[in-house]
């Protein structure tokens, strides 16, 4: 890792300071979590990693909001993770309404897709939690099948600067194809510029051989700042 990295990573974690109380470091929500009957496949690994990875970066407390059937093994990883199964297929879209309004004043980011699967009830879910995500002015991260909602209709996050989209190889051509932008230029960092530009600034974090952080005209790859031309 580059020593322009690691000064940007120390900007970013909050310091272990004992004036602190519980919570003040960073509480992060994950959305995501489920149990695909029609296929009996189960998505819990990538929610309780991305649950403790935010814990061993430095955040006080993370959030896993999961379909009940994913529950028990999320929370068997680590009693770490405080673990909500409210993503259950007969919750009617009131009563999930209900139960985020309680919980996403408690997060100062959510992270959307990881383990969440592209069962109807489970993408409505998704749609309803960015939508209250945006309204409060939280910071998002859309990863994994979250991106298949953006794929679907990119107005759901264009112009949200706090958001953050991290697509692989594929993941990335289909978003390019939603907004008519080319996913191959001859300056391999171009696309994923122009991608967040026509996302309205929305972050861009191209997953790849190297990865490509982009957003609005910059972007920065193996931690060096470069400017589109």
């Amino acid at each position: 890792m580059s020593k322009s990295i690691l000064a940007q990573v120390k900007e970013l974690i909050p310091p272990l300071n004992a004036g602190l109380h519980k919570g003040q470091a960073g509480r992060v929500g994950i959305f995501g979590g489920c149990r695909e009957l029609d296929h009996d496949d189960s998505y819990t690994g990538a929610p309780y990693f991305a649950g403790i990875a935010a814990l061993r970066a430095g955040a006080d407390l993370a959030h896993v909001i999961c379909a009940p059937a994913a529950a028990p093994a999320i929370k068997s990883y680590s009693p770490d993770l405080m673990v909500y199964p409210i993503l259950a297929s007969e919750t009617t879209i009131a009563e999930l309404t209900s139960l985020l309004d309680a919980l996403l004043p408690r997060l100062h980011v959510l992270v959307v897709g990881p383990g969440l699967g592209r069962e109807t009830h489970m993408q409505a879910f998704a749609r309803l939690a960015i939508q209250q995500a945006r309204e409060r002015g939280l910071y998002l991260v859309l990863d994994a099948d979250a991106l298949l909602l953006v794929q679907e209709d990119v107005e759901i996050i264009r112009g949200y600067t706090k958001a953050v989209i991290t697509p692989n190889v594929a993941e990335f051509t289909k978003l390019c194809e939603a907004v008519g932008v080319p996913s191959k230029t001859v300056k391999k960092t171009q696309a994923s510029i122009t991608l967040s530009d026509a996302l309205g600034g929305v972050t861009v974090l191209q997953k790849g051989e190297t990865d490509i952080i982009s957003f609005s005209h910059s972007t920065t790859v193996g931690g060096e700042r470069e400017t589109a031309e």
